[in-house]
């Protein structure tokens, strides 16, 4: 955090105040205080560094009602209880302040969530449909392998039996019914010259 807070070249005394607080709705260290102070000393000889770095630890389970400030007590109060009948009770403007700025807050997260909710839908929808597509497209490949290994097939054969002229072939291999295809690879298989299985066909 340090690091972060100082400029290339800069001395560690142009080093600002910082405090780190820590909200809890239990006591951290069970002494019933709303809040505990710490900063960074030395062990040894007790002083502190100075570096003006402190931690603090609010807990709404505080008991020392008279040794804090009442707008820290009304603020941890509103941490354990956030609602607009509280918010009338103590009559406090910076409470009120915080309350409305909550609100708002909740507000946008509500519509934050919705749009989430709607933009999750949307792509689940946009995945279904490409998932969709390609099974359609897996299906439409496989009958295209058949077809095209039962052409070759039907040509090899066709061969044995003698020259095939190229429009025959040219059919064969540009036919996509994979059943009309297993038809003529059985016509081929019996067929002993070109012409014949050409009537068959």
């Amino acid at each position: 955090m340090d690091v972060s807070s100082l400029k290339p070249g800069e001395d560690f005394d142009d080093l600002k105040p910082s405090c780190i607080i820590f909200i809890c709705t239990f006591d951290p260290f069970g002494k019933k205080l709303y809040r505990y102070t710490f900063e960074e000393r030395c062990l040894e000889w007790d002083f502190p560094l100075g570096d003006e770095t402190k931690k603090l630890f609010l807990s709404t389970k505080g008991k020392n009602k008279d040794e804090v400030p009442q707008e820290l007590i009304h603020f941890l109060e509103y941490i354990e209880e956030s609602t607009d009948e509280y918010v009338a009770a103590v009559e406090e403007e910076s409470i009120s302040r915080l309350h409305t700025r909550v609100t708002e807050l909740k507000k946008r997260r509500e519509m934050e969530a919705r749009y989430m909710t709607f933009e999750e839908l949307l792509r689940s929808r946009e995945k279904e449909g490409r998932a969709a597509g390609l099974e359609e497209g897996k299906a439409a490949g496989l009958e295209e392998g058949k077809a095209a290994g039962l052409a070759e097939a039907i040509l090899e054969l066709l061969e044995e039996a003698g020259t095939v002229p190229e429009a025959l072939k040219e059919k064969i291999l540009a036919e996509k019914d994979v059943e009309l295809l297993k038809k003529w690879n059985r016509l081929a298989a019996k067929a002993t010259r070109i012409e014949k299985f050409t009537e068959n066909m």
